[in-house]
């Protein structure tokens, strides 16, 4: 009595459960490592957009992946931060002349209700005296324009003068 009449008996359940990515860590990993984007304008297709950025950023180490999340935005990740790192200082970017938006990426990001509230764009300051092509000027220039991203090379050592 109380034999099992079962000729293949199951193995016991673990006692401990089984281990499963920590969602702290896999937000980390996403935070770090990538990018969300969308071209501003009209829509330009995913393969268009992976052979400009590619060649755009032939600088970065690591493999790119690109996965299109609906409603035109990407979800781009980088093998490294460091490369996403790079990619994002250097903006603004452009595909086919249309800016390329890049946001950091967000837990729950939602491509259906995510609206654009800034767009990177260079501005160009004709004839500003060549006293003024300093950063902290720059930025008190265009402090009514937006935030400055960033100054580009030409400007910081006044390689071109026809405009900052």
């Amino acid at each position: 009595m109380g034999e099992s009449s079962n000729p293949n008996p199951q193995p016991p359940l673990p006692s401990s459960p089984i281990p499963t990515r920590n969602l702290s860590n896999s937000i980390d990993e996403f935070t770090a490592c990538c990018l969300l984007g969308k071209i501003w304008g009209e829509s330009v297709p995913l393969p268009v957009m992976i052979h400009r950025t590619q060649n755009d950023w032939r600088f970065i180490k690591g493999q790119v992946d690109y996965v299109d999340l609906g409603n035109d935005w990407i979800f781009i990740r980088f093998a490294n931060s460091e490369d996403k790192g790079l990619v994002f200082d250097q903006r603004p970017w452009y595909v086919n002349g249309l800016n390329l938006v890049l946001l950091p990426w967000v837990p729950f990001f939602n491509p259906c209700n995510t609206l654009i509230t800034r767009v990177d764009q260079w501005v160009r300051i004709p004839r500003l005296p060549w006293d003024l092509w300093e950063t902290e000027y720059l930025s008190e220039i265009l402090k009514h324009v937006g935030t400055v991203v960033r100054i580009d090379l030409n400007t910081l050592l006044r390689l071109k003068g026809k405009f900052a």
